[in-house]
């Protein structure tokens, strides 16, 4: 069976180099349509990643009909979800969410012999291959390290996947942390001022410093600005989501 993807999927536009930790979620029907996508890194080089709970949250929910698919390198693996944080609201129902705890841990694993493909429909045109389906055993993946923390006031660039144009690329949005504070859950969070803002699929990307350590999350856009984001702390990365099952504590990058 080919995987068609009805929605199309692409980066928010930039001219950084791809950085290869980072790769792309996508949520399908079970008979290949795309309903849903998201942004995840490597934390570990087994495969294991981090993202947002609310990008996995309709796999999570509804196995019977949605399947996840991760996309790295113009190969596709499947995805199975390790751990992920309970969440108060549908987030396809939604804009944005309460800031708060919003962590999954996700594994590559090999994507099986259901799709023999992954390609793009975009309207009036012809399908286009972008990847093909991973064989044989799982390589080591490069994963990222985490860092303490935000700086306020520091510099940071967000690495994901998010408009609707160019499925394959990357992109890296540059910004300025504006404020650091405690969601009502306890959840360490920052916001980011930037003119390029990352947009919907970029959820679960990393934060980065200058030294290319994980500092944060990216989560949601504050929907009464058009410069401002919000992204969980890498404080609150070190365990992914220690509310279901115990996975290993990841140590902090310094």
């Amino acid at each position: 069976m080919a995987l068609a993807l009805s929605l199309p999927l692409n980066a928010l536009g930039g001219g950084a180099a791809p950085l290869a930790s980072v790769f792309q979620l996508v949520t399908m029907t079970r008979d290949g349509k795309g309903v849903a996508r998201g942004t995840a890194f490597f934390i570990d080089p087994s495969g294991l990643a981090l993202t947002n709970s609310h990008v996995v949250s309709r796999v999570q929910h509804d196995p019977d009909h949605y399947i996840l698919f991760a996309f790295v390198d113009k190969e596709f693996y499947g995805a199975e979800i390790v751990c992920a944080s309970p969440l108060s609201v549908d987030p396809l129902e939604v804009p944005t969410g309460p800031v708060g705890r919003d962590i999954a841990e996700v594994r590559l694993t090999t994507p099986g012999p259901t799709f023999r493909w992954w390609r793009i429909i975009e309207p009036g045109d012809d399908p286009q291959v972008i990847a093909t389906p991973h064989l044989g055993d799982l390589p080591r993946f490069p994963a990222l390290a985490l860092g303490v923390g935000p700086l306020e006031h520091g510099q940071i660039r967000v690495v994901g996947y998010g408009k609707s144009t160019e499925a394959t690329e990357q992109t890296v949005a540059a910004g300025t942390v504006t404020r650091t504070a405690n969601a009502q859950d306890g959840t360490p969070v920052f916001e980011i001022e930037s003119s390029a803002r990352p947009e919907r699929g970029s959820s679960g990307s990393p934060v980065l410093d200058d030294q290319n350590h994980v500092v944060g999350m990216y989560t949601w856009n504050e929907v009464a600005s058009a410069t401002i984001g919000i992204a969980i702390s890498s404080q609150a990365l070190v365990v992914g989501c220690p509310q279901v099952g115990q996975p290993a504590p990841i140590s902090p990058g310094r």
